[in-house]
């Protein structure tokens, strides 16, 4: 099978955190014999920024690069600070990605095209779809639904147009599937597919081999000894004790703010207690600000943008995922917390919220809610046996149903199913 994924979202020297789920399924899926050529739309800039900043290092992303195998096609296309045009940017995607896609056609129609969110990877891949006769997949992480449907008209008529021509649509989530309202504005639910995301398993390994044993939260002998009434931490770097920890972009809807709030209460029950908070954003400067006022410069650490392997190496150092988002479609994060065996404490009605209740791997709280933190973290803390056997179960849940290959085997099925449909 042949196919040409499409994908704004992808890691480059630029931006190497963006899409890395991408990059990992289209491994899985060359892995499990398909014929998969990456394309990935990348912001124009001139030469003429440094070559460190990220406009510099966009205009010095190769033409085209072979990546363990797989072709992968970096052809710029215009692009705006702040989505200026973006329910006009699926017209700049397909002159972009014309004189890539008429070249690859030459070898050979492509058996499906799929795009990575509807608009405007979706969008701009339709025109092809249409002009070659070949069924469109698109994927739909989010986005499209919780922001650009509500957003601009034009946006929001292009999502759904989209959807219209695709033949099959996947879900990385049930939250997708139930939370808003398909049954009103889709044009045939059983063309929707949920398939959730993956992770690797060997990059999970090689993190839990450069970690240190478990902390008081993973292990079930005793829980961290509570300070007494009053107790304050001493000056200076908080004590060794649990660490609770955070990877995700800093942004309000991620939910860092409510868990520095929770922290002063509890760090006068574990003075040891730490925070350490990975992924980069335009909210650092307010949080760490927050801590300043909160009195947790001590035991708060901000560790920027970490590349992947190191972003895993920290999590796998943890006792406790903490990762209150709202504003959540699926959570990758979520399932490399449960890959290394780490209790959770996620949000009501978000990400893979019913999944983790389903299966009892953390414990849930209400959106916005810093006591709720609170009282999820001291559960944790003063039953390290029920939070390891929380962590246990989200290992045990991750290999048996979460894997990049198990994606990439449900992703083959979507596939065929809109060959059938557009036969």
């Amino acid at each position: 099978m042949r196919v040409f994924m499409i994908s704004h979202m992808y890691p480059t020297s630029g931006s190497p955190l963006s899409g890395i789920f991408v990059q990992k399924q289209a491994a899985a899926l060359r892995a499990a014999g398909v014929d998969l050529t990456l394309i990935h739309p990348t912001p124009w800039a001139p030469r003429l920024f440094p070559a460190h900043t990220r406009y510099g290092k966009l205009a010095r992303t190769p033409a085209a690069e072979l990546e363990a195998g797989m072709p992968v096609y970096h052809p710029r296309a215009p692009e705006l600070p702040r989505n200026l045009l973006f329910p006009w940017t699926p017209l700049g995607y397909r002159l972009a990605l014309a004189p890539i896609l008429r070249r690859l056609r030459r070898d050979g129609r492509p058996d499906v095209l799929h795009a990575h969110v509807a608009h405007p990877d979706g969008a701009a891949a339709a025109a092809f779809g249409r002009e070659w006769g070949v069924p469109l997949v698109v994927t739909v992480h989010g986005q499209d639904f919780a922001q650009t449907l509500s957003g601009r008209p034009r946006a929001a008529r292009s999502v759904r147009e989209t959807l219209a021509q695709a033949a099959a649509v996947i879900l990385v989530s049930d939250k997708l599937r139930l939370n808003y309202h398909l049954e009103d504005w889709a044009d045939d639910l059983s063309k929707y597919h949920v398939v959730y995301n993956g992770v690797d398993l060997a990059d999970m390994a090689a993190a839990a081999a450069e970690a240190p044993p478990a902390g008081p939260a993973g292990r079930a002998d005793s829980p961290p000894e509570p300070a007494g009434p009053g107790s304050v931490p001493p000056p200076g770097r908080a004590q060794a004790g649990p660490v609770l920890f955070t990877l995700a972009y800093l942004r309000p809807p991620k939910g860092h703010r409510f868990v520095l709030e929770a922290m002063p209460a509890l760090r006068r029950q574990y003075p040891g207690l730490r925070y350490r908070v990975a992924g980069g954003g335009t909210e650092r400067g307010r949080l760490e600000a927050l801590a300043d006022r909160l009195g947790l410069t001590d035991c708060v650490e901000f560790l920027g943008e970490l590349p992947n392997a190191e972003a895993l190496r920290q999590l796998a150092r943890a006792d406790i995922f903490v990762m209150p988002s709202w504003d959540e479609a699926f959570g990758i994060a979520y399932l490399e917390a449960m890959a290394l065996g780490k209790p959770l404490i996620g949000t009501e009605g978000e990400g893979i919220s019913a999944l983790i209740a389903a299966e009892r791997t953390g414990l849930l709280v209400p959106p916005r809610d810093s006591a709720a933190i609170e009282k999820a973290v001291r559960a944790l803390l003063t039953d390290p046996a029920a939070a390891r056997a929380m962590g246990e179960r989200g290992r045990a849940l991750v290999r048996a149903r979460f894997t990049w290959e198990q994606n990439a085997r449900a992703t083959i099925a979507v596939y065929e199913k809109a060959l059938r449909r557009a036969a």
